[in-house]
């Protein structure tokens, strides 16, 4: 599914909306945030959103993290938003999503979890400045949540009659695969990937690393003084938290992050399967829509 402009500018209002209202739980439970990635970037380069990017991912030290986390029930009672973790059915990332509930999106076809607008939490670990060890540490976590993601993929006949009609081999293996020789182990996957981030809990240092992070562990360490301050910048129609060191962070993670790439470039990388911005709806709901045409 590709959303049209009128949903995509809808649904992007939505993830700034969402974002306001966590940084104001953040402020009335004493949790420190920051925007991070592109959203950094946006907040930089464009004050605001990259007109081509559609999220915004949030950074927390990891003792706010898991503040945060604990407070999944009350955040949840309020039923406008919710945290899912993958300690949810279904849920198939190695970082939690705050989402919105009153809207719906189905990301991946292969991962059948509906969520709303969101925004993915990442949280900074400690590291003791060790790039190599820094790198090791975070190919263990990627090896350890790759055979949870494998696991967590659902196909149904039509996606393997589709693939014997078309003589797509090679999908035919992966599904056969993924379905006979992952999924049955799909709970001792998660136990793995769960027991991994207890692990990177336990390590100390004067640096923050985040360890599921996409561009490797020596790019995404950094000395804690970068984030000893916080600057409050414009972003949309909102301000929103900045390490001090924001600068150093970027060039660290993408070298020149003021030069905007080339147009072909400049395009969304998420997926999305479904999307409603205006309802909330269940998975049997989309898949009656779907099977409606």
């Amino acid at each position: 599914m590709v959303p049209d402009k009128e949903t995509t500018a809808l649904y992007k209002r939505s993830v700034v909306e969402t974002f306001r209202d966590f940084l104001e739980i953040c402020s009335r439970y004493g949790l420190r945030c920051w925007i991070a990635y592109g959203g950094l970037i946006g907040t930089v380069r464009h004050h605001g959103m990259i007109p081509w990017d559609d999220d915004i991912d949030v950074y927390l030290p990891r003792e706010d993290f898991n503040r945060l986390l604990s407070l999944r029930g009350k955040i949840a009672s309020g039923g406008k938003y919710c945290i899912y973790t993958m300690e949810d059915r279904d849920y198939y990332c190695p970082y939690p999503k705050f989402c919105s509930m009153s809207n719906t999106l189905w990301e991946e076809k292969r991962h059948p979890f509906i969520s709303g607008a969101f925004l993915d939490l990442f949280p900074l670990d400690m590291s003791d400045g060790d790039l190599d060890e820094a790198e090791r540490r975070r190919s263990g976590a990627w090896e350890t949540f790759a055979l949870y993601e494998r696991a967590s993929r659902k196909y149904t006949a039509a996606d393997f009659f589709n693939g014997l009609i078309s003589g797509k081999f090679r999908y035919l293996a992966r599904i056969i695969k993924d379905t006979f020789v992952f999924r049955p182990h799909l709970e001792k996957y998660r136990q793995a990937v769960l027991d991994y981030d207890r692990k990177i809990q336990t390590y100390k240092g004067d640096h923050y690393s985040y360890y599921y992070g996409m561009y490797g562990g020596r790019r995404e360490t950094f000395p804690k003084e970068w984030f000893s301050e916080t600057l409050m910048l414009d972003y949309e129609d909102i301000k929103v938290p900045v390490p001090s060191g924001y600068d150093s962070i970027l060039r660290r993670v993408y070298g020149d992050y003021m030069t905007p790439p080339p147009p072909e470039k400049q395009v969304s990388n998420h997926s999305v399967y479904f999307m409603d911005v205006r309802n909330r709806l269940s998975k049997k709901q989309i898949e009656e829509i779907i099977r409606r045409g």
